[in-house]
């Protein structure tokens, strides 16, 4: 895609957004932002070229990815398939996405293109720093596709929150910890063992620690999806590594460091659910925010 020469009239807005750290902007790219225009807003994106984009994050955050594959105007409406690698500090997870075309997304600098829908990955990282590498996984079966990356810290402490009662049983787990006396209990979540919300209002924070065989096992990303009402709404990949001073009573495993995701919920059907092999388990606690 071409150089977008309606860059300078956003130039104020692109850097008030990158001043505050919620919008992401690539490492050394030499390509300007492309501005997708709907509903009177226009949102600014990065396409992932043959190089790939990469961004440097600091943990503890969630990194929300919102991509959009392109296809010429006179593309007809199915779903459109399209996936792209991700990696964290070189651990590779991939998305992989099938969406509608919505016919209210415009670009002035590509007026003969159409956009798809959003697809949204969620990367959960605990404290540390990290590089992110965006890169495409086929030079030639997939569409162009762009994306856009926001960085989200954990809520502030000084939020009152109360534990959530668990509503799916699971087996209980207490953690311990050589800085402290209090052991937190958590719950297993299977791959074949989902959590069901249901008729849910607010803002839960889900707190997450991967398992481990022992404190030496290699990092991994676990992945999850999130469903509303029957339909996928966001992918999670988790990033699990063994935490070094924290214990499982009872139990010989190592949990993995402290990650946490916000989610709002308003009513509907929801379903947490773990991917990959039967084997995956991850332990959770749900708090709900009361103000």
């Amino acid at each position: 895609m071409s150089l977008n020469q309606y860059f300078k009239p956003f130039l104020l807005f692109f850097l008030i957004s990158g001043l505050f750290g919620k919008i992401l902007i690539p490492e050394s790219n030499d390509k300007y932002p492309e501005f997708l225009n709907k509903n009177d807003k226009s949102r600014e994106y990065y396409e992932i070229t043959n190089k790939g984009l990469e961004y440097i994050v600091k943990g503890p955050a969630e990194i929300k990815i919102f991509a959009k594959a392109a296809f010429p105007k006179r593309t007809i409406n199915e779903a459109k398939a399209f996936s792209y690698n991700i990696l964290i500090n070189d651990l590779l997870t991939v998305s992989e996405n099938s969406k509608n075309i919505d016919r209210n997304i415009s670009s002035l600098s590509h007026p003969m293109h159409v956009y798809t829908y959003s697809a949204k990955d969620v990367l959960v990282v605990p404290s540390g720093d990290y590089v992110i590498k965006i890169n495409k996984n086929s030079l030639f079966g997939n569409p162009p596709i762009l994306v856009r990356l926001s960085r989200s810290g954990r809520k502030s402490k000084n939020n009152i929150k109360e534990e959530f009662e668990f509503p799916s049983p699971s087996s209980v787990y207490k953690l311990k910890t050589i800085k402290s006396d209090f052991q937190p209990s958590y719950r297993s979540l299977k791959v074949n063992q989902p959590l069901f919300l249901n008729d849910v209002d607010g803002l839960l924070e889900f707190n997450l620690r991967g398992l481990h065989e022992n404190i030496s096992s290699a990092p991994e990303i676990v992945k999850a999806t999130l469903l509303k009402n029957g339909k996928e709404n966001t992918k999670y990949h988790i990033w699990s590594s063994p935490h070094p001073s924290t214990t499982i009573v009872g139990d010989d495993r190592t949990p993995g460091k402290l990650n946490k995701i916000y989610i709002q919920l308003n009513q509907n059907n929801y379903l947490f659910n773990l991917q990959g092999d039967n084997s995956k388990e991850l332990f959770i606690k749900l708090n709900r925010f009361v103000k």
